[in-house]
């Protein structure tokens, strides 16, 4: 027996869809599109600081997120009155949080479990 990974119910109604509909045959095409699609996601990025920021603090974060993603991607410097302090950084569906206010937060949890 094969250690294979189950497919999802989603994904097994899916396939059997495509199967009665007689358009199984597009399985590759739209397996490609999809992936095409994630890869987009992943090559977007959004920075969001309160202030806008220098041309040297981008080139840090530029250096950073190529290092992260691994490849060029189109980054998108926005601000927000909701970033007290930092930056935010969204590489697809991932969210690096490096706000002042997220640090507060984490400080908070870190001496609650200290107290407990």
């Amino acid at each position: 027996m094969s250690a294979q990974p189950e497919a999802g119910k989603v994904t097994e109604g899916f396939i059997r869809y495509l199967e009665e509909a007689g358009k199984i045959n597009l399985l590759p095409e739209i397996v490609k599109n999809l992936s095409a699609k994630v890869t987009a996601d992943h090559r977007r990025v959004i920075v969001t600081s309160r202030l806008p920021l220098n041309e040297k603090q981008k080139e840090r974060i530029n250096k950073y997120v190529f290092s992260k993603a691994g490849a060029e991607v189109e980054i998108s410097f926005e601000t927000s009155e909701e970033v007290i302090g930092g930056i935010k950084i969204r590489i697809g569906d991932e969210l690096i949080d490096l706000t002042i206010k997220n640090r507060l937060v984490l400080l908070g949890e870190t001496l609650v479990g200290k107290i407990k």
